[in-house]
């Protein structure tokens, strides 16, 4: 339980070194997961965190339930960036933001499995490339 909470614990601190670095809601949502990718490349909390997540049918704890927080969060941060004009017309920020967190995930589980996360900041590179270019207004 501790390493899932220090894993969980992560996430509001990387949020606040980003929004003292004055980026729009549009970008914060970009560096939060860009950097999030490094720390699931990097942190050994983060990625011990992840594992206990992925094995939680076999641990006899009471978990927190993964997803959740980053989908709420990346939704609150595209709703602003619509407010301001920046996402593309038609884009639900609940649906990019369901999108881009299954994307995330996805992508550092296959780098996991197949290279040991050596290669998930330029996995989540390509990916969010292409997804942020279609959630933005143009």
């Amino acid at each position: 339980m501790a390493v899932v909470e220090e894993h969980y614990a992560r996430w509001p601190a990387l949020l606040e070194e980003v929004l003292t670095e004055g980026y729009g809601p549009l970008e914060t949502a970009e560096q939060m997961l860009a950097r999030a990718a490094v720390s699931f490349r990097d942190d050994i909390v983060v990625r011990a965190g992840a594992r206990l997540q992925i094995e939680r049918p076999h641990i006899d704890a009471e978990l927190p339930t993964p997803y959740v927080d980053w989908t709420e969060l990346l939704a609150s941060l595209l709703v602003a960036a619509r407010d301001e004009g920046q996402v593309r017309e038609g884009v639900s920020p609940e649906a990019a933001a369901r999108s881009l967190v299954s994307a995330f995930f996805g992508a550092q589980h296959i780098s996991d499995v197949l290279r040991g996360r050596a290669d998930v900041v330029e996995r989540w590179t390509e990916t969010s490339e292409l997804l942020f270019h279609a959630i933005r207004a143009h």
